[in-house]
């Protein structure tokens, strides 16, 4: 297992990852009382040899999980993603890690403006 730095994971998840809201319209029944279902998701896609990246990625987070994503595109390889769907861990783990390295490089970025 890897052990990463904040940093690395910012970087990781700005050249492969994505925070996506899946909308889907279940089947319709005279007990549903919502007819639509909100999902929030977020996850890091990478290729079959990186697996071990999204296991360590999953420990350092202490949520989501890894599973194989086969594609037969022509040109496309195998992959895994770890993923984030439980609104808990977005809501305590996943966002507020992303907000509080936002703001950090926020700062370091107004820094620079006044050098």
């Amino acid at each position: 297992m890897q052990n990463f730095k904040p940093d690395y994971i910012l970087g990781l998840v700005d050249g492969e990852g994505s925070f996506t809201v899946y909308i889907r319209d279940p089947d319709i029944s005279k007990d549903v009382k919502r007819r639509v279902v909100v999902e929030p998701k977020f996850y890091i896609k990478l290729i079959e040899r990186d697996k071990e990246i999204l296991e360590s990625l999953k420990q350092y987070f202490g949520c989501g999980s890894v599973y194989f994503q086969k594609d037969t595109r022509p040109n496309h390889q195998n992959c895994y993603r770890y993923e984030v769907y439980n609104r808990q861990d977005l809501e305590k783990v996943i966002i507020p890690f992303f907000k509080k390295k936002v703001e950090v490089c926020k700062q370091k970025l107004r820094l620079q403006n006044i050098l």
